[in-house]
């Protein structure tokens, strides 16, 4: 800045506080006792001002913020934990809003606005949203110890044809639900629980107490109980996809973010998981 503009500047800041901030001589310019004094609190006011900036950066790249993510229930266990884990390596600034839901819910909530992705079981893309595939996650059969097949490592779904089934309430999880019930329909028969558990854990229990026969994702074998085995099925299509939903249009940075880290993801949910968790035998 040219000297006359600057110092015009400074003699229009000095009448505005009302106190001289330079003592002017033929050798130049000097600061006075009030200007020092002022110093710290103007170094304090830069400074923030500068924060404030790097704030907005942040925001608007979706370095940081409040990320609204909605998951159903049964992705709790693993897939959650894992992307949140990755994601805050990545951008720690970051903070999440966990919203548990089921498909139809997360959707309205993503047409709505009141959420900025979320991760569903469904193997069909959504018209109006974006969806990446993120894992076709294995159903396992959990056994209790006394049953005839908990010995076995490998079985055919059609096996455990007759069985009395503990099934998870389908207002709860009613896309599971759903897929367990096509399986078994591809497999040959009903799927018709005889008793019912509005959560997994509850399943599961009644399970390892002798009371039926479960059938879960495999990330529930993490859930380590006295009294039950789970058991792989070798059909291939015993499956449930996981899906990173997300909008199309006015999507936030936070989300276009959340998707770079579930890209850098794929193929080895698998992996990870078969590796570290998988049971060598009863839990």
């Amino acid at each position: 800045m040219a000297q006359p503009p600057l110092s015009q500047q400074i003699a229009s800041l000095e009448r505005e506080l009302g106190v001289k901030l330079f003592d002017r001589t033929a050798r130049g310019s000097t600061p006075t006792d009030a200007a020092k004094r002022l110093l710290p609190h103007v170094r304090k006011i830069v400074d923030t001002a500068e924060f404030t900036v790097s704030v907005s950066h942040n925001l608007r790249d979706g370095n940081e913020g409040i990320l609204k993510l909605g998951f159903v229930g049964s992705a709790a266990f693993h897939f959650v934990p894992t992307l949140l884990t990755a994601h805050g390596a990545m951008w720690p600034r970051v903070q999440f809003d966990l919203q548990e839901a089921p498909n139809h819910r997360q959707l309205d909530r993503l047409r709505d606005g009141q959420l900025d992705a979320g991760l569903m079981r469904t193997d069909a893309d959504v018209d109006d949203l974006d969806s990446l595939w993120l894992y076709d996650e294995p159903i396992v059969a959990a056994l209790p110890v006394t049953h005839p097949l908990a010995a076995e490592e490998s079985i055919e779904l059609g096996a455990l044809r007759g069985e009395s089934f503990i099934g998870i309430d389908p207002a709860k999880s009613p896309q599971l639900f759903g897929d367990i019930a096509m399986i078994c329909r591809l497999a040959g028969f009903r799927y018709q629980p005889e008793r019912w558990g509005a959560e997994f854990t509850t399943i599961l229990g009644l399970a390892s107490a002798g009371l039926g026969v479960a059938l879960v994702p495999q990330s529930l074998t993490a859930v380590r109980l006295p009294g039950i085995r789970y058991v792989h099925l070798s059909d291939a299509f015993a499956h449930s996809a996981l899906r990173l939903i997300t909008p199309r249009t006015e999507r936030s940075h936070l989300a276009d973010n959340l998707v770079r880290t579930a890209q850098s993801l794929v193929g080895t949910f698998s992996s990870k998981f078969d590796a570290a968790n998988w049971p060598d035998g009863a839990s």
